[in-house]
């Protein structure tokens, strides 16, 4: 009875290697960023991200967990091949893909735009980011370790604009803005438009800043941690196959 107890324990053990199935659940790390994933008044996970990566998690059969931590954690975690874990709505470029695994598109973003004090004058719309880093009397805020997209990445890396690095969420960056008319900082439209209600702050308060060469509408994903098996990767991007729209 218990050698058949035993094969029956390794029978099950083996079918659930070959389909992949997880027994630990995956932690999903996030940080809670209005509109894309963050907790509603009703404690009910939400956004416009959260709603598609959740379900393409429930439609594989992949268990699951959620866990809120700051962006550069994540980062870390990511880096030293955490077991078991993935994280949602990063961008893609060269540094992340040699540390860990993208899923396929999630989310396409509105187009990315700068927030500064509504009475800042020294910045206004529709120039080239080379025009404004070149502006003296400003600062960019920058969030350290963050990506902004490859393009604005690259124009950063480029043209050096005196920046201030922060390890502040966007909330806390969006207050540090309304302080001084001389910062401004980077983020999508849907996001600014959702942030700024949220903060306490009135839309008339800030102004949008739109540049004549960002590429629109920037594409998220799902990174996973290399340890994550790829089969279960498969899984969920075939789940994300069927969710999501073509991007």
């Amino acid at each position: 009875m218990k050698l058949f107890f035993r094969c029956f324990i390794l029978i099950v053990l083996i079918a659930a290697v070959k389909t992949g199935y997880c027994a630990e659940p995956i932690t999903i790390g996030y940080v809670n960023r209005i509109p894309y994933f963050y907790m509603d008044q009703g404690g009910k996970f939400t956004g416009v991200m959260a709603k598609p990566v959740t379900a393409a998690f429930k439609k594989a059969g992949i268990p699951y967990k959620l866990r809120e931590l700051p962006a550069k954690r994540i980062l870390i975690y990511l880096k030293n091949r955490r077991p078991n874990f993935c994280s949602m709505g990063w961008y893609k470029n060269p540094e992340r893909e040699k540390f860990a695994t993208y899923s396929l598109p999630v989310y396409r973003n509105k187009s990315r735009i700068a927030v500064t004090r509504h009475d800042n004058d020294l910045i206004i719309s529709n120039k080239t980011l080379a025009e404004v880093f070149k502006i003296p009397g400003i600062k960019l805020l920058k969030k350290d370790g963050y990506s902004y997209g490859k393009f604005i990445d690259q124009q950063i890396a480029m043209h050096e604009p005196e920046t201030i690095i922060t390890t502040m969420e966007n909330d806390q960056m969006l207050k540090l803005v309304f302080c001084s008319k001389s910062i401004y900082f980077f983020l999508s439209e849907e996001e600014a438009d959702a942030l700024i209600p949220m903060a306490g702050y009135n839309p008339s308060d800030f102004k949008y800043i739109h540049f004549s060469d960002v590429p629109v509408g920037l594409i998220r994903y799902v990174l996973f941690s290399k340890q994550v098996d790829p089969a279960i990767v498969e899984k969920i991007n075939l789940a994300i196959k069927e969710i999501v729209p073509s991007l």
